[in-house]
């Protein structure tokens, strides 16, 4: 499990969640990246990670796994996240 999750850690940039809102609110755009999402996962054998990957691009997918934090610890990880954007 945890090569798994430090393979997605390694791809995931501070971009990733600011260009995923920003497509999310063009319909056109998000439905042809649904679409490319789904032709890269049509063979299977991928690993995706996203709040609509399980329920709208893979609503059947043979493996989901949800993960869920207390809100304390969400809010810890939020600020890092917040730290790490900031310019130096």
């Amino acid at each position: 499990m945890k090569q798994v999750a430090a393979a997605i850690a390694a791809k995931r940039t501070s971009l990733t969640p600011t260009a995923a809102s920003r497509v999310s609110v063009h319909p056109r755009l998000r439905e042809w990246m649904v679409g490319q999402q789904r032709l890269l996962g049509e063979r299977g054998g991928v690993v995706m990670e996203g709040r609509d990957i399980g329920t709208v691009v893979f609503p059947d997918a043979e493996v989901k796994i949800f993960l869920d934090a207390a809100p304390e610890v969400r809010a810890i990880v939020a600020i890092g996240r917040e730290v790490r954007r900031r310019p130096k």
